[in-house]
């Protein structure tokens, strides 16, 4: 091409022709995703709605705020969207004592749910287009970008939008810190000197979403102990220390211990975690001799009242008319689950490994009733595909990880870096798997929802991302 001369169009069309069909892809499932669930303002409440609501009403960001009976993070967008008429409970869905009912437009309420559809939509776009900007084939980019829009949009996810609680936001904020997170990672293998503004940029968004992820469930803080292993173990060989940034990679690490810290206090101090506790009680501890026999000798008052709720259904509030108990409860008990797990490592596994099925089995929120018109008939069976109810995911995962990690330690570089981001993954997930199952005995499909997601959706990015590397870069 001669200089000066405008590339014709054609000729620009035939090089970058993936940026349009990439373009188009993402505005036709913005539109599809606005337009094929019925009216965005429709809503569900659950029993933890108004929980959420009675948090949202504390000092912003006080002690009593973090330490409240629902996740900062949640409460903050209730507090912030709440208009001042207040909000209205009409419709509340409680599968466990009756069959699902209907959404309402409930006041106030459809702010909360139109803000919960509009952070999916944007999460899951920049995912799709994080993801296909770090894939090199063209076709494979395009192709990536379908698949996390399809994931991300369909009725399994699409439909917790409805929903007046944590999961919503929860799983928005882990798509959105998953694509900050891949992008920092290139960003940092491919730095020969000091971060440039464009990195700072990422990082500052990164932190805040992390902050704001790390305070939606409890359960999301343990993925900050495996980020900061994994910024150790890339920081050990000397090979990798001259390369990279290590004095800003160990500034981060220790921030991340800092927010660590800082969130188990919280929640220690708070009561969020004691019904669930109660609830492993009656369902892990109480029915069996050995374990009761562990609990009794640190303390715990196995009196005949406590032993009385053995075959209690859980969300037992008998047991806060025992004082002695409570008080146990209280000071010890969160230490003493923590304790009983590490000590029964071989018991913990096998049990959770054994549940797997059960924990993969559903993939649709069980809240309402799907009304004809209320979400895209066409797009289920594609959602069933991409979202399975088989836990086969948890061994291709470690299968498909494993083969990227092989092919990326050939390639080097930006190839090592994503190599690292999937075990970072999957390590994320499988701890957070772990600690979501033990957290609460009731509802651990829901609970378990911030580790299947991320399960479901590695089957589908993985092997995107091998195929790449053995591709290798077009010319």
């Amino acid at each position: 091409m001669t200089k000066g001369r405008t590339l014709p169009a054609w000729a620009w069309l035939s090089h970058r022709w993936h940026l349009v069909a990439l373009a188009l892809l993402v505005a036709t499932a913005i539109l599809l995703r606005v337009g094929s669930y019925g009216d965005p303002r429709l809503s569900i409440a659950t029993s933890d709605t108004n929980n959420i609501i009675e948090s949202s009403h504390l000092p912003l960001l006080s002690w009593q705020f973090l330490t409240s009976n629902r996740p900062a993070t949640i409460a903050l967008l209730y507090k912030i969207l709440e208009p001042g008429s207040g909000y209205a409970l009409v419709q509340i869905g409680q599968p466990a004592v009756s069959d699902p009912t209907v959404k309402a437009c409930q006041p106030g309420l459809d702010r909360i749910v139109v803000a919960q559809m509009v952070l999916a939509i944007l999460a899951w776009s920049a995912l799709a287009i994080v993801t296909a900007r770090h894939l090199n084939n063209r076709v494979l980019k395009v192709v990536g970008a379908a698949l996390i829009l399809g994931f991300g949009f369909s009725p399994a996810l699409a439909e917790w939008d409805s929903v007046l609680m944590s999961e919503p936001v929860s799983l928005s904020l882990f798509a959105l810190l998953l694509a900050l997170t891949l992008e920092l990672a290139v960003r940092i293998a491919n730095l020969r000197g000091r971060p440039d503004t464009g990195t700072w940029v990422v990082v500052g968004i990164w932190l805040v979403v992390l902050v704001l992820w790390v305070f939606a469930r409890d359960s999301n803080a343990y993925m900050l102990p495996v980020t900061i292993v994994m910024i150790l173990l890339v920081l050990s060989p000397r090979s990798l220390r001259r390369r990279l940034p290590s004095a800003y990679l160990l500034g981060m690490a220790v921030l991340m211990a800092g927010l660590f810290v800082f969130h188990n206090a919280t929640l220690r101090a708070s009561d969020r975690w004691i019904n669930p506790f109660l609830n492993n009680l009656i369902y892990e501890i109480l029915p069996d001799e050995n374990r009761l026999a562990f609990f009794n000798d640190l303390g715990m008052p196995a009196t005949e009242e406590v032993l009385a709720f053995r075959t209690s259904r859980g969300n037992e509030s008998g047991f806060l008319a025992l004082p002695d108990f409570m008080a146990w409860v209280r000071t010890r008990g969160y230490s003493s689950y923590a304790r009983f797990l590490l000590a029964h490592p071989r018991w913990a596994v096998n049990f959770l490994m054994r549940n797997l099925g059960f924990l993969f089995s559903e993939n649709f929120q069980p809240y309402y009733r799907e009304q004809p018109g209320n979400y895209p008939v066409w797009f289920k069976p594609i959602g069933e595909m991409l979202h399975p109810t088989s836990s086969v995911p948890v061994l291709m995962d470690v299968l498909a990880t494993l083969g990227l990690l092989v092919l990326a330690r050939r390639l080097g570089g930006r190839a090592l870096a994503i190599g690292w981001f999937f075990l970072w993954l999957l390590l994320c997930e499988f701890l957070m798997l772990f600690v979501a199952f033990y957290g609460d005995s009731l509802g651990v499909i829901r609970h378990a929802l911030v580790a299947i997601v991320p399960l479901r959706l590695s089957i589908w990015v993985l092997p995107l991302f091998g195929m790449d590397f053995a591709l290798g870069k077009e010319p």
